[in-house]
């Protein structure tokens, strides 16, 4: 696997001491956590990091409710005392969706933090030749699923500044402008993808203060999703380059570490890539609030007086503060 260009020094394929579920500073102990997608690749790596690191309790949801049993017996064999529930989930499903976060609420009690890792991805032929059904089916999984779960996970939750809660939702490089203009891109894939960070950025900035909200490209790790896009495409061993290469625990600890008190210099509603080393990223915390970095937008022109006019209008006065006293790139 090629390196891409990094946003810091330091670029990981495998896991490294920062991020490691044993390190106690970064330790999940007394958290609830909900995880989507759990019945396989990061989303159940995740889930095992987690119990690696003593979460108190971890809700595992998916599709395949026989996937998530093999997930619950890998924690179970972990020996150690968190509690695992399990719930068969479809976030396109919006009945399904509320009725999950009712039951785990009321089983679990309050969850502190989601990671939706459920995810769909399309073949990756030009939007010519893509079927107006299998275009939308991306957007029925990604930016409507994630909809879904947005809405519910605060609902049934209550988040607010005294009790905060995090929201993190897997996403891909492809939100970056040139990356969907690749010839491997899955076109519904990008595109559904690309409205889902809208959302993530919308949402943190509605809920400044109690709910943090992030997007993360969870590296090139190799899953059941990317050996289905491997086997569709035209160009399986370029392809094979981009989808390849990461370990599967890197992004499960970087979660582990962005959802612990060192993470929280992270700011809400940005894209993050899991490979970033996460020392320089605590060092660089000023950086980092520059309210533009790291969205999706226009590039080279990010709208600023506009955006101003439109939170004046609407006399939001504090999140236009917010915005007014950041520089842009």
């Amino acid at each position: 696997m090629t390196t891409p260009p990094s946003f810091t020094k330091e670029y990981h394929s495998k896991l490294y001491p920062s991020i490691q579920p044993n390190r106690p500073e970064i330790s999940a102990k007394g958290k609830v956590v909900l995880v989507t997608g759990a019945g396989s690749g990061i989303g159940r790596e995740t889930a095992i990091t987690l119990a690696k690191a003593d979460a108190k309790i971890i809700i595992l949801c998916s599709r395949r409710t026989p996937l998530l049993g093999e997930t619950k017996k890998q924690i179970k064999g972990l020996g150690n005392n968190s509690t695992v529930l399990v719930f068969q989930l479809d976030i396109s499903n919006e009945t399904s969706v509320n009725q999950v976060f009712d039951r785990a609420t009321q089983e679990a009690g309050t969850i502190g933090i989601v990671v939706n890792s459920a995810a769909l991805s399309t073949t990756p032929d030009p939007l010519k030749d893509v079927s107006s059904a299998e275009f939308w089916k991306s957007f029925e999984m990604n930016p409507k699923g994630g909809f879904h779960v947005s809405q519910a996970f605060p609902r049934t939750n209550s988040p607010s500044p005294s009790s905060p809660k995090t929201l993190l939702y897997f996403s891909t490089k492809v939100d970056h402008p040139l990356c969907s203009q690749s010839a491997f891109a899955a076109p519904g894939y990008c595109i559904s993808k690309l409205s889902l960070a809208k959302l993530v950025e919308g949402l943190a900035f509605q809920n400044l203060g109690h709910l943090r909200v992030y997007m993360l490209h969870p590296g090139a790790v190799r899953t059941g999703m990317t050996d289905t896009m491997l086997a569709a495409s035209r160009y399986p061993e370029a392809l094979k380059n981009a989808l390849t290469g990461d370990d599967v625990e890197v992004p499960a600890g970087f979660v582990l570490w962005l959802v612990s008190m060192h993470g929280e210099c992270v700011p809400s509603g940005k894209l993050w890539w899991i490979n970033w080393d996460v020392d320089e990223l605590e060092k660089r915390v000023e950086k980092l609030e520059n309210a533009y970095l790291l969205t999706v937008g226009m590039m080279g022109w990010p709208f600023v007086y506009i955006l101003d006019v439109y939170m004046v209008v609407n006399n939001c006065h504090c999140m236009r503060a917010s915005i007014r006293h950041r520089q842009m790139v």
